[in-house]
């Protein structure tokens, strides 16, 4: 699908990168992945269709090997009804949803998201040295 001789994807993305031009872009045939660089880092995967925002996480595929993921926060449709103040609103809101999972480590005093935390209030590094979790 393309209009004005750009894919609507590209068109998409285009939307998504005024807010975050220091964003890092990953394309593929089909869509384009923009991830925001800062603390509480968002996902973005854009297609003609659609914006699926995504939000941090961590999948642990073996004992010492947690690797970088990111899981559904919220995917809106990509109509002319969604304007850039909307979604400028979406992400800004996904950022909140983002920092509200923030805990205080009771140890250490450090924020950490739940994917770095062996409790609400425990860290996964002061599980280790305090309580002698071994990951």
């Amino acid at each position: 699908m393309t209009l004005n001789g750009h894919r609507m994807v590209e068109r998409n993305a285009r939307r998504i990168l005024r807010f975050f031009p220091e964003a890092d872009v990953e394309r593929t045939r089909d869509s384009i992945q923009i991830q925001l660089v800062d603390d509480h880092a968002l996902v973005v995967l854009v297609s003609a269709e659609a914006f699926e925002i995504r939000l941090p996480t961590v999948e642990w595929n073996g004992p010492h090997s947690p690797e970088p993921s990111s899981r559904l926060w919220r995917r809106v449709k990509a109509t002319r009804g969604l304007s850039d103040e909307k979604l400028q609103a979406l992400l800004a809101d996904a950022k909140k949803a983002r920092e509200a999972e923030f805990g205080r480590c009771r140890f250490c005093g450090g924020s950490f998201p739940p994917e770095h935390r062996f409790r609400n209030d425990i860290c996964h590094s002061c599980a280790t040295l305090h309580l002698h979790v071994v990951y």
